[in-house]
């Protein structure tokens, strides 16, 4: 298990009762679970995601994305690497491919170089990647990655803060009301 909030990979093993059923105890934060045989191959998946080169991504800017992976199966998962792919024609993935290295049983590792993109169209407000992860023997999982687009928006220069000034407002139609703000 990874829990989410103290950033924390641990282990426990948990058996079903006697209909095959499982009772997982949570404490409200996200966690990534495993559920595998003792003899599962590695279970690599992406832990998390962080735009590297900016406040948030862009449309018309080159955005640099690093990312996490953690291994929630029951063997060390070697060789590892990630390519990102669009899922439309707006996005071109500039850079779509990263080493991770390996990955210990419920271990975690961050994406050696980061993964860059660019969308087109600044109508966009978000876009869906496609993540193929493989390791070094042969395994292979994909995921659909979303991120949200923010347009860049030009500084606010003229303005006026607003502390114990009467103004005019419309209240409604043509009428007009004097509000203090």
């Amino acid at each position: 298990n990874f829990d989410g909030v103290s950033r924390k990979t641990f282990s426990k093993e948990i058996r079903s009762d006697s209909l095959g059923s499982l009772k997982i105890t949570l404490n409200g934060s996200s966690h990534s679970i495993g559920i595998n045989e003792v003899i599962d191959k590695p279970n690599i998946s992406m832990l998390s995601a962080k735009v590297v080169n900016m406040k948030w991504a862009m449309p018309k800017k080159d955005v640099a994305i690093s990312m996490e992976f953690i291994n929630t199966g029951r063997s060390t998962g070697t060789n590892i690497q990630a390519f990102l792919s669009p899922v439309n024609a707006a996005t071109k993935i500039i850079n779509n491919k990263t080493d991770i290295g390996d990955i210990t049983v419920n271990g975690s590792n961050i994406s050696k170089s980061p993964f860059v993109f660019h969308v087109h169209s600044d109508s966009i407000e978000v876009i869906k990647l496609k993540l193929t992860i493989q390791d070094g023997s042969r395994n292979e999982w994909t995921e659909f990655i979303v991120i949200e687009l923010k347009k860049e928006l030009p500084e606010i220069i003229d303005f006026e803060i607003a502390d114990g000034k009467v103004f005019t407002v419309a209240k409604g139609g043509n009428d007009e009301e004097k509000l203090l703000l």
